[in-house]
């Protein structure tokens, strides 16, 4: 399977998704951007890693990440924006195969509206940290440079009206 960006470069995602999962804390990962300007990611923490970290903790770990892993990729593999999730890609919630292969088609069902949000501010300059989307979850106001963009999702793979997640955006 190829990714073919918005500039026409066929962009295999194995590599960029092999780079991310090579860290320490980050347990699966899969990346999007057919069609798109820039690759996106949805990543999937090691929860042992991760589980007495606040928010800002848990960004700024896979944030560092992140960084570490594009820096063995070309400028069009590197992860520009993700969104992290709580909930891993398995065979019982439907993310994988039986053949532990992620099913692209139903994550992107899953999280596509998140993933279509890290393309809203193509081009707008800088972006700040964005709005809570559930008055119980916390903002995250993170201090990072430009060219990253994060989200944080506890968006449970269900169909339950109860979803619950963080959508705290800034650039790395």
């Amino acid at each position: 399977e190829l990714i073919v960006n918005s500039g026409g470069d066929n962009i295999a995602p194995t590599r960029p998704e092999g780079s991310l999962t090579f860290q320490e804390t980050i347990f699966q990962a899969m990346v999007e951007g057919d069609r798109r300007p820039y690759l996106v990611a949805i990543i999937v923490p090691e929860e042992d890693k991760i589980s007495k970290l606040k928010d800002k903790e848990i960004y700024d770990l896979i944030s560092s990440e992140v960084k570490k892993a594009n820096e063995n990729l070309s400028s069009i593999e590197k992860i520009r924006k993700f969104i992290i999730v709580r909930d891993p890609f398995s065979t019982d919630n439907g993310l994988l195969t039986p053949t532990m292969k992620i099913r692209r088609h139903k994550i992107k069902e899953m999280y596509g509206e998140e993933l279509d949000d890290l393309y809203a501010h193509v081009g707008s300059g800088d972006i700040s940290v964005s709005q809570v989307l559930n008055a119980s979850a916390k903002l995250l106001e993170p201090a990072v440079p430009e060219q990253t963009e994060i989200s944080f999702s506890n968006k449970a793979p269900t169909t339950a009206g109860n979803d619950v997640y963080i959508d705290g955006v800034g650039n790395l």
